[in-house]
Formats: structure tokens, C-alpha cells, sequence
């Protein structure tokens, strides 16, 4: 789910950058459906992460909206997201001179991805970098609602009967 709106990333970077790197067709023309969908992908690359530690979507643990303070990180981290990737298309189709996104767009994206990628569970510390968010509870067992897939040996499934003669297949 996208944390940001086209208008919060213009605001964030300016309409003029937003407008120049989506525009690959050179019509001086906002692309809007090119800048949804760099959101959007971020957006995805933040679920992704996130999906490792909390419950999505995202609420406070008391049930509660986000808190501004966790608004305000989501929203920077699809905002970098999404301007690196509008850069990369930009530069992928001709709109920047160049063989990669301006270094700045390139260096916060990692800075945002190295924070989402610290959350791992399996590491001490991993899932706290939302305070407050509500947690997957990752001690629970995997059928505690039923709806989960559960893999297990039920046995061999498929083989060979014992009895086949092996000179038929020579």
C-alpha cells in the first residue's frame, strides 16, 4: 500500500524534478501514471520488508492509527523509493544524462533500504524499528488460525513399486 501521493512527492523533491523524471517522452507533461507506479513499487519494497516483522497493515499494538512519527518515516522511505526509481527509469529511457540515478536520489534509497533490511527477526534487535507498530508474534505456532499453509512428511508420495523389473527400461 503506497504511503505517499504523487503530491506529497512533489512536495518533498518539487513538482519541476518530479515532472522531469517522469516525463520520457519529452511533452513537458507530468506522467502520472509512471510516478504512481514508482510509489507504488517502492511502496511494495516497503511491505516486503516490513512483512518480516509486523503485522500488515500497519496499526499501533493498542489498535490505534500510526503514529505521526511512524507516518512520517513510511513516507520518507516510499518518497526515496520512489524518486530512485523514477530516476533509474529517467535514466533507462534517455530523460537523464548518464549511466545511473543522481547520487543523491541513489545514496538515501540505500540509506532508507539499509534500515528496512535491518529487520530481520532473526537477528537480536530486529524488529524494533518501528516502535510502538504491532509485532508478528514469530514464538507462535504456524497453525494458530488455520489459514496458514503448514508443511510436514506425510511419507513418500510418489515411487517405485519394489517389483518392477529393471530390464524393462534398458
Amino acid at each position: 500500500m503506497p504511503y505517499i501521493t504523487i503530491a506529497q512527492l512533489e512536495l518533498a523533491y518539487g513538482a519541476r524534478e518530479v515532472l522531469q523524471l517522469s516525463d520520457k517522452d519529452g511533452l513537458k507533461v507530468r506522467n502520472d501514471a509512471r510516478v504512481q507506479d514508482a510509489i507504488d513499487r517502492a511502496a511494495a519494497e516497503i511491505d516486503l520488508a516490513l512483512a518480516r516483522c509486523y503485522v500488515l497493515p500497519l496499526v499501533m499494538s493498542d489498535g490505534s492509527p500510526l503514529t505521526t512519527t511512524v507516518l512520517m518515516m513510511l513516507r520518507e522511505w516510499n518518497a526515496r523509493g520512489a524518486r530512485f526509481l523514477l530516476s533509474d527509469d529517467a535514466r533507462q529511457g534517455g530523460g537523464i544524462v548518464g549511466n545511473q540515478a543522481p547520487t543523491e536520489a541513489h545514496s538515501r534509497y540505500f540509506q532508507s533500504r539499509k534500515q528496512l533490511d535491518a529487520l530481520d527477526p532473526t537477528k537480536a534487535g530486529g524488529c524494533v524499528l518501528l516502535p510502538g507498530v504491532m509485532l508478528l508474534d514469530t514464538t507462535v505456532d504456524a497453525a494458530r488460525n488455520g489459514s496458514d499453509v503448514i508443511f510436514g512428511d506425510s511419507g513418500r508420495v510418489f515411487g517405485r513399486p519394489d517389483d518392477i523389473d529393471e530390464q524393462r527400461f534398458e
